[in-house]
């Protein structure tokens, strides 16, 4: 979580959706922004799993709002967490 706070508070409101899921929500990216914020997240994920003694893994799941599929704010967490079960799997 803090990482993602890190990264991406500045931009928006991340939240404990709980377990192990987390989620951030920004009105105030583009997509290149974006991409560069995920990389920068990347690197810390990585650099934050060298430190450690066990395997720190995160699978990602993401989308940009679609007014012709997103109905609900619910229907942009159906899709990203598919995509981020997705991207679980890739992983194992």
């Amino acid at each position: 979580y803090q990482l993602l706070v890190e990264v991406f508070g500045t931009y928006g409101d991340c939240y404990r959706l709980g377990g192990d899921e987390f989620a951030c929500f920004s009105t105030k990216l583009n997509q290149d922004l974006y991409n560069k914020l995920l990389d920068k997240f990347k690197h810390y994920t990585e650099a934050f799993d060298e430190e450690t003694e066990y395997r720190f893994k995160v699978s990602l799941g993401s989308v940009v709002y679609d007014k012709n599929t997103d109905l609900k704010p619910s229907d942009m967490l159906k899709r990203s967490d598919d995509l981020m079960y997705k991207d679980k799997q890739k992983s194992k």
